[in-house]
């Protein structure tokens, strides 16, 4: 009879966890609106940046860029829920979520892994292994490391600098 409960118990344990249906990364709903559309949009560049490579489109990277942020603008909160990048096949979700209407909302990009966002502590580029761990420095976009204003400020009224020596 223990055994028939226990039994009886995990079934309904297993039949109920079952039940149970939830996002890959349930935070996704918890985020912002400006957090999500600000990383679907990120996501999106990679895809356009991918799809223009290959492109006889004049202007593809603007025109693409421009349709994408004016329909991610329009997008309810709703859509966005169910944009999740962390989902299966969400490249393919978000491509055509954003170019909806548009003649190439069906042209769904294969995004290089080494375009795409990587994941925090991911250490998917062996190849930077190789012989020369530097040769490749410096290849990244000049546009992230690239700082236009420099301001100094002098400290505020009453500040007192201390020195440590020794």
């Amino acid at each position: 009879m223990h055994a028939n409960m226990i039994g009886s118990f995990v079934l309904c344990f297993c039949v109920l966890f079952g039940q149970l249906n939830a996002s890959a990364i349930p935070m996704w709903e918890f985020l912002s609106k400006q957090e999500k559309m600000s990383f679907l949009y990120s996501l999106f560049a990679n895809q356009v940046e991918s799809f223009c490579e290959s492109s006889t489109l004049k202007n593809c990277n603007k025109e693409l860029l421009k349709y994408g942020l004016s329909t991610l603008k329009s997008m309810s909160e709703d859509v966005l829920d169910a944009t999740d990048p962390y989902q299966r096949d969400a490249n393919t979700i978000i491509w055509t979520s954003l170019m909806k209407g548009h003649p190439l909302a069906n042209s769904v990009p294969k995004v290089s892994s080494s375009s795409s966002t990587a994941k925090p502590n991911s250490y998917d580029d062996d190849e930077s292994f190789g012989d020369d761990p530097y040769a490749d420095f410096g290849s990244e976009s000049a546009a992230s490391a690239k700082i236009d204003n420099v301001y100094r400020l002098p400290p505020p009224e009453g500040f007192v600098q201390k020195l440590e020596i020794g």
